[in-house]
């Protein structure tokens, strides 16, 4: 979270000083893990920026997608959960942590074109190593950058997943 906080406020301050003109969007998502010890699941949190994810999904899809707002497609639940499935993977002791789709939300006003995705692995025990690939949105857009924090008993770890590189270990 800092690491994207500090980049939005480098940005910011280049963009208003009119060092940056006319440039491409920046394309990144931030993925927190966590583990519960009451549920004894690991949980974790995905920040992407919704247009970005409906245009992913209307191409796979096919379909006319609309993220976090009121007119959101029936299957909505369903695409999301297919592709995370197949672009967010998350071992521990070198074995795959099924999840579960809890939920999604629109950020607030201060984050308005963000959307949050809440998943929850099944019932394990904890890990002090975590390896995660996670290739959202990186077969459709080469310069997204995704940010991964792991929240262990040691600190909060960090990596950064891109194209050509999505696997990352956390320990």
């Amino acid at each position: 979270m800092l690491v994207l906080l500090t980049k939005s406020l480098i940005f910011s301050i280049l963009l208003s000083s009119g060092m940056i003109q006319n440039i491409h969007p920046i394309y990144i998502s931030n993925t927190e893990i966590k583990y519960n010890s009451s549920s004894e699941t690991y949980q974790l949190s995905v920040k992407i920026f919704a247009d970005d994810l409906e245009k992913v999904l209307e191409k796979k899809y096919k379909e006319n997608i609309e993220l976090a707002t009121d007119r959101e497609h029936p299957k909505t639940k369903q695409y999301l959960t297919e592709y995370l499935k197949s672009n967010l993977l998350i071992y521990a002791d070198n074995k795959d942590l099924a999840y579960t789709y809890i939920g999604h939300e629109s950020g607030d006003k201060s984050e308005m074109f963000a959307m949050f995705i809440y998943l929850e692995t099944k019932k394990c025990k904890k890990s002090s190593q975590i390896k995660i690939k996670n290739s959202i949105l990186l077969k459709d857009i080469s310069t997204q950058l995704n940010f991964i924090s792991f929240f262990s008993s040691n600190g909060i770890k960090k990596q950064i997943c891109r194209k050509g590189d999505e696997t990352k270990t956390l320990n």
